[in-house]
């Protein structure tokens, strides 16, 4: 298996198993509604070598292909909304006074902490 697929297997929640070691692993059962789809050749190709070593079934993988793939839209969405909240708040403070100092390094760096404390707490 290719160094991806592990690390696709590692970020999906398996273990790596190898195949003559453990007997693959029946999926989860879900909730929802049953869907068939016609899965490209390279992402099933992905999802077996995955599903492989995670001791589960490509149609498992697919299905946390596409929860890792929801979230990082949603992610994506609240970064968007966070830098137009901070791009609204920035334009609402007018123009800058033209004789206004520099921060000094202190003011920086606090400023720095504030905005990487701001994004960890970001709705």
């Amino acid at each position: 298996m290719s160094a991806p697929q592990e690390e696709f297997s590692t970020l999906l929640g398996f273990g790596t198993h190898a195949v003559s070691d453990h007997a693959r692993e029946r999926a989860p059962r879900r909730r929802g509604r049953r869907a068939q789809l016609t899965v490209p050749d390279d992402l099933w190709e992905a999802a077996r070598e995955v599903a492989e070593a995670g001791g589960t079934t490509p149609n498992d993988v697919v299905v946390r292909f596409a929860e890792a793939g929801k979230e990082l839209l949603e992610r994506r969405a609240q970064t968007a909304r966070l830098a137009d909240r901070r791009w609204r708040a920035y334009l609402a403070q007018g123009e800058p006074a033209v004789d206004a100092a520099l921060p000094t390094a202190e003011e920086a760096a606090a400023a720095a902490r504030a905005f990487r404390q701001d994004l960890a707490g970001s709705d």
